[in-house]
């Protein structure tokens, strides 16, 4: 999911992470693991979302959990807001679109001004 990261960094709690390793899985994103200890003075270990290579062996600020951190960089937000800036781009043309398309009258209105329509009393 491309926002779960992000979700990640926004519940997690501060803490310092090393990172171990990274290791590219393909297609997609880079994925890096390591170890981080929390204010209750547990050590976990688990996925660091937005870390790189340039990471490994380094302690970086993150926001964790017991089974996954993350720290706030450009990787973590560049898919999600791409995502949204192509929606609000799609949006804004479908409604260009209809703004620009020719008013047709509906067929139940009645025509507007005098003498307009049949005459009621005739």
């Amino acid at each position: 999911m491309l926002g779960q990261p992000l979700w990640w960094y926004a519940t997690g709690t501060p803490a310092k992470a090393t990172v171990r390793e990274c290791h590219d899985p393909g297609r997609k994103p880079l994925v890096c693991n390591g170890t981080w200890t929390l204010p209750d003075g547990g050590e976990h270990h688990g996925r660091i979302a937005g870390a790189g290579r340039g990471d490994i062996g380094k302690t970086v600020g993150v926001r964790a959990t017991t089974s996954h951190a993350a720290t706030f960089t450009l990787r973590l937000v560049y898919a999600p807001v791409l995502v949204l800036l192509v929606a609000g781009l799609l949006a804004c043309g479908g409604y260009r679109q209809r703004a620009r398309a020719p008013k047709r009258p509906r067929r139940d209105a009645r025509p507007a001004g005098p003498g307009g329509g049949a005459d009621p009393s005739s």
